[in-house]
C-alpha cells in the first residue's frame, strides 16, 4: 500500500466514522423529537382529564346548589308557619270557651292579646303597616270610594277599610282607603 492509498483509506473512515455520528445524531434527535412528541400528547391527556375532573365536579356542585335553593325555597317559611301555630292554637282555645257575660271581658281580652302576639310575629319577620293619613298615594293606597268631607282637600284619607302591609321595603298589600273628593262634594 502507498502513502497515498493509506492516507485515502484514513480519510475514508474518518469519513466513515463521520457518518456514523452523524446517524447516530439524527436517532438522538429523532428520539428526543419522539420523546418531546410523546410528552405533549402525555400533557394533552392529563389537560384534558383535568378538564373533566374539573366539569365534574362543577356540575356536582351545580346540581347541589340547585338542591340546596329548592330545599331553602320549600322550607323558607317554617319558622313563620312555627309561630303561626302556637297564635293558632291560641285562638282555637279561645273560641272553645263557653262565653258568658261573667267571662265576657276576659274573652274579649284574651282576643285583643292573640291580635297583639299575631301584630308582634309580622313585625318580628319583617312585616309593618303602612301609615295611612294624610294624602292618597297610589303606591300605597287602593282608593274605593269617594266622599264629600267638609274640611279636607281633594285627595285626602278619610278612612280606612283595609290596612296596607309592607314586607321590608316591597308592598305586600295596599290599604284599601276612601279618599275625599270635590266631585263628590258637588253632588
Amino acid at each position: 500500500m502507498t502513502h497515498f492509498d493509506y492516507k485515502e483509506n484514513s480519510v475514508s473512515e474518518e469519513n466513515n466514522k463521520e457518518e456514523e455520528k452523524n446517524h447516530e445524531g439524527n436517532e438522538e434527535e429523532t428520539s428526543h423529537e419522539e420523546k418531546q412528541e410523546l410528552s405533549l400528547e402525555e400533557q394533552l391527556d392529563k389537560a384534558k382529564k383535568d378538564y373533566l375532573y374539573l366539569y365534574a365536579d362543577f356540575e356536582n356542585y351545580r346540581k347541589k346548589a340547585f338542591q340546596e335553593r329548592s330545599e331553602l325555597v320549600k322550607y323558607s317559611n317554617e319558622n313563620i308557619l312555627r309561630e303561626l301555630l302556637q297564635i293558632m292554637d291560641n285562638f282555637k282555645l279561645a273560641i272553645s270557651m263557653d262565653v258568658t257575660s261573667e267571662n265576657l271581658k276576659s274573652f274579649v281580652d284574651g282576643v285583643n292579646m292573640i291580635a297583639r302576639e299575631l301584630e308582634n310575629m309580622t313585625e318580628r319577620f319583617g312585616v309593618s303597616k303602612i301609615v295611612s293619613e294624610g294624602k292618597f298615594d297610589p303606591n300605597l293606597h287602593e282608593a274605593i270610594s269617594t266622599e264629600a268631607s267638609n274640611g279636607n282637600e281633594d285627595g285626602d284619607i278619610l278612612k280606612v277599610y283595609k290596612e296596607g302591609y309592607k314586607l321590608h321595603d316591597r308592598l305586600l298589600r295596599p290599604a284599601q282607603v276612601v279618599i275625599a273628593s270635590e266631585e263628590a262634594k258637588e253632588n
